[in-house]
C-alpha cells in the first residue's frame, strides 16, 4: 500500500497471528476442526458474556444460523432496522420470513424503539426483532427487551459492528436470545472472513452448530437429519481470530482515542454533526462517522468524500435505506424514514484504522477544516 494513502479501515494483523497460523500449517489442522476453533469460540463466548459460541464462515452466515436455530421462517415477520448493512435483512429473506423496516431515531441513529412500541401496541405483527448495533454503538436494549417479553418476541442481535461496546455495562451480542458477530477484514478484529453465533441457550447452540456442519448426525456414517450448511470456520482462520482477540482491548482503545481526537476537533465546526452516543452506551467507535449538512458546511458529504479521495484519504457514505433497495420496496416500513434519508445523504465515515497514525489523522482533520466555511 502506498505510503501516502490513508485507508478507511484496514486490518491490523499483529501479535501471535503468524505463529498460530504457522502452527496450523505445521500440524496439518487447517480445515474446520481444530484446537483454535474451540479456543476462538471460548474467547468469543467470554467477550459476549454468553455460555456458548459457534464459529461460522461469515457474519451473514452467523445471522442465518441464528434465524434457523430460532426456527424463524415463512409466515413470520421480523422487525429490522432501515439503516444498516444489507446483510441484516438478507438473512431474514434467506429463511423466507418477511422484513418490517424500522426507521432510525436522530437520538442515536439506531432503530426507533418508540416506533416499535407503537406498532406492536397497535396490533402490528412480529415474531422476532433483529436490532443491529451500528458503527460501534448500541441499540437501547432494555426497552426493546421489555417489548420482546411483553409480546413474546425473539431478539437476535446483529453485533457485527459492535464488538468491544457495552450497554449499561453489559456486553453487546449476549443480551438477546441469540447474537451474531462478523470478522470481515474491516471489523474490530478479523479472520479475513468469518462470523460467530453466541447464545446462552444450550438447545439453540446445539441446533446452530448442527446446521453449520451440514446437519450431519454424530458418528462415522454419513447420515443427515436436516437441510444443513457448510458454515464452519477453518482452524487457520480461527488461529488468526485467537491472536486478534488477544489484542482486542488495544484495538478498542485505539478506536476510542481516534474518535476523541476527531470529536474534539469537529464539535464546533458548523455543518458537522457528531455521532450521538447516549449515556447507556460505552461506544467502541468501530467506524467513525459524522453527518455533513451541505447548507451549513458549504459542501455535501459526497463532495467532501470526493475531495478527500482525491487527496488519497479514503472515506465512505452510510448505507442506502434498505426500504429503497429494489428487492425490498414492497416491504412494510414503520416510523419516520425521513431520518433514514438524512443519515444516508449526510453520513460520511472517516479514516479510523487502528493503524492510523497521529500524522495521518492530522492530515484528514486539516483537509476537512480547510473545506469548512
Amino acid at each position: 500500500m502506498s505510503d501516502d494513502l490513508i485507508p478507511l479501515c484496514e486490518p491490523s494483523i499483529t501479535g501471535n497471528a503468524g505463529a498460530y497460523v504457522q502452527d496450523c500449517l505445521d500440524t496439518g489442522w487447517v480445515s474446520s476442526v481444530g484446537d483454535y476453533v474451540n479456543r476462538f469460540e471460548d474467547m468469543m463466548a467470554q467477550a459476549a458474556g454468553t455460555g456458548y459460541a459457534i464459529a461460522a464462515t461469515s457474519g451473514t452466515a452467523a445471522l442465518h444460523l441464528c434465524l434457523l436455530a430460532a426456527k424463524i421462517g415463512p409466515g413470520d415477520k421480523v422487525l429490522v432496522p432501515d439503516m444498516t448493512f444489507i446483510a441484516t435483512v438478507n438473512a431474514v429473506k434467506y429463511v423466507g420470513a418477511e422484513p418490517v423496516f424500522v426507521a432510525p431515531t436522530t437520538n442515536d441513529w439506531h432503530m426507533d424503539i418508540g416506533t416499535i412500541e407503537a406498532y406492536l401496541d397497535d396490533g402490528g405483527e412480529a415474531t422476532a426483532i433483529l436490532p443491529a448495533h451500528l458503527l460501534g454503538g448500541c441499540v437501547d436494549m432494555d426497552p426493546l427487551l421489555r417489548l420482546a417479553e411483553k409480546y413474546d418476541l425473539i431478539v437476535i442481535e446483529d453485533a457485527a459492528e459492535g464488538l468491544g461496546a457495552t450497554y449499561k455495562g453489559r456486553k453487546v451480542g449476549g443480551m438477546g436470545k441469540l447474537g451474531a458477530f462478523s470478522f470481515n477484514g474491516n471489523k474490530m478484529i478479523t479472520t479475513g472472513g468469518g462470523g460467530m453465533v453466541v447464545t446462552n441457550d444450550e438447545d439453540l447452540a446445539e441446533r446452530a452448530r448442527h446446521l453449520s456442519t451440514q446437519a450431519k448426525r454424530p458418528g462415522a456414517e454419513y447420515m443427515f437429519d436436516d437441510v444443513g450448511y457448510n458454515y464452519r470456520l477453518t482452524n487457520v482462520q480461527a488461529a488468526m481470530g485467537c491472536a486478534q482477540m488477544e489484542v482486542l482491548a488495544d484495538h478498542v482503545a485505539k478506536k476510542r482515542a481516534i474518535a476523541k481526537t476527531y470529536n474534539q476537533t469537529f464539535a464546533d465546526i458548523p455543518g458537522i454533526t457528531l455521532m450521538p452516543v447516549p449515556d447507556h452506551t460505552d461506544c467502541a467507535w468501530w467506524m467513525y462517522t459524522v453527518l455533513i449538512d451541505e447548507a451549513e458546511f458549504g459542501m455535501s458529504s459526497r463532495d467532501v468524500m470526493q475531495a478527500l479521495n482525491e487527496k488519497r484519504m479514503i472515506t465512505r457514505p452510510l448505507w442506502q435505506p434498505l426500504h429503497e433497495a429494489p428487492m425490498y420496496r414492497s416491504a412494510s416500513v414503520i416510523g419516520d424514514v425521513g431520518v433514514s434519508k438524512i443519515l444516508y445523504d449526510q453520513g460520511l465515515s472517516l479514516p479510523c484504522s487502528v493503524t492510523l497514525t497521529d500524522d495521518q489523522q492530522h492530515r484528514v482533520i486539516m483537509a476537512i477544516k480547510g473545506f469548512a466555511p
